[in-house]
Formats: structure tokens, sequence, C-alpha cells
């Protein structure tokens, strides 16, 4: 898509109740013309949240601790995924789930999007089953708003300091319309999950709509 400007608006804020209130941050957001799409990390680099990774593995899988209730993951436990690097800066992606007692997944890609709408934010298709994208929406639907050097637990922090890899990220979608909170760490506490959701919010994710923290317990190995 062609874009002849591109112009900084900003999310409303309000305050929205979902279990303790949360203040909804205002954060410059990138506009096409037809739809709004929030501005990744500053900085972001793709080698610290994929694979190849330090212990040889050629992908990186991550759990998620909390998400925007969506309905192709209705029902979902044991929520992960696996991105590898690809040519041309494009990801590979794998996600998966459980429901009930099976266990099922889908593969798709995530080609890096337009310059403008800065480093970490990219396109995800899951080919004809794809369905995490606003109607009409061109631009990237998986934007990388934070990531976080620390482990889980400890104090928030986005710079490096000497750490060679993300640890937790928030990802959010277009016209801020469904979000997810990713980490290395399968099993995290829920006093811990629930700061980053108030992350979730700061960053100008409205919680109005039903979210959920996901269950990560008694879940199978990542094939």
């Amino acid at each position: 898509m062609h874009l002849a400007a591109l112009l900084t608006v900003l999310a409303a804020p309000v305050l929205v109740a979902a279990g303790a209130a949360h203040p909804v941050g205002t954060v410059p957001a990138t506009w096409d013309g037809q739809c709004a799409y929030p501005r990744p990390q500053q900085g972001f680099k793709a080698s610290r949240y994929v694979g190849p990774q330090p212990d040889g593995d050629s992908r990186a899988v991550w759990y998620q601790l909390a998400a925007q209730d969506q309905p192709f993951s209705s029902d979902c436990r044991c929520v992960n995924a696996s991105y590898g690097s690809f040519r041309n800066g494009t990801v590979t992606v794998e996600n998966r789930c459980v429901r009930g007692e099976t266990s099922s997944g889908i593969k798709g890609v995530a080609p890096p999007a337009a310059p403008e709408f800065g480093a970490g934010a990219f396109r995800v298709d899951f080919g004809a089953r794809s369905t995490n994208t606003a109607e009409g929406c061109q631009g990237p639907n998986y934007i990388v708003q934070k990531a976080y050097y620390n482990k889980p637990g400890e104090k928030l922090c986005t710079k490096a300091k000497g750490r060679r890899q993300y640890e937790t990220v928030i990802v959010s979608s277009d016209n801020f319309d469904g979000w997810f909170v990713l980490s290395r760490t399968r099993n995290v506490e829920q006093r811990v999950v629930e700061e980053y959701i108030k992350e979730v919010a700061a960053l100008g994710n409205p919680l109005t709509k039903p979210y959920s923290i996901t269950d990560q317990s008694n879940c199978p190995a990542v094939p």
C-alpha cells in the first residue's frame, strides 16, 4: 500500500474497570487514512525476539500470559508461539494451544511492515484462516509495543544492560483492537501478570473488552 501521508494520532484516554481500574494511556499511533496503528518500541531488534537463539535453537518459544479474548483462541489454554527468522526480515510463526485434551496449531508468516510503521511492526498472515486483522486495515496487525529484558517478577526494564534477548513483550494490533502479553517463561505468578496488564493499558489498549489470564498449567511440552 502506498502511503501518501502518515499522520500521528492519539488514542483517547479513558478509565476502564477490568478487575481493577487501569488508566489507559495516551500514546502515538500511525494513521494511514483508514486505520490507526500503535507505534512499536523504539529501537526494537528482531534478532532479540526471534530465533536463532544463543542456545542454538532455530526458533524462539513464547508463552501467552494474558490476552484480549478473540474468537480464534476461544477455550484455549497452554497458548504458545514459536518464531523463527526467515529471509528478508520475514518471521515464521507457529501458534499452538490446547482445547480440552486436544492440541492444535496453525502456521504462518509475518513479513515486516513498511518502514513508516517502525521496526517491530509486522503483518501476520495465516492464509485463508487469518482472522486477526480489523476489517479494511491494510497495515501491520502485529506490533510489538513494548519489549522487556527483565525476567518476570524483576523490575521492569526496556534497556539491554548487557542482556542479549527480550524476556517479555506486549503486542497490539491495528486500531488497538486486540493485545496479548508473551513471555519466555511459561509459569508466572498472577500478581506479576497483572503488572504487565497495567502496562498494556498504559500503552493505549483499552481493557473494556473481555480479557483473560492464560492457563499455562499441566501443559504438554512444546514439540
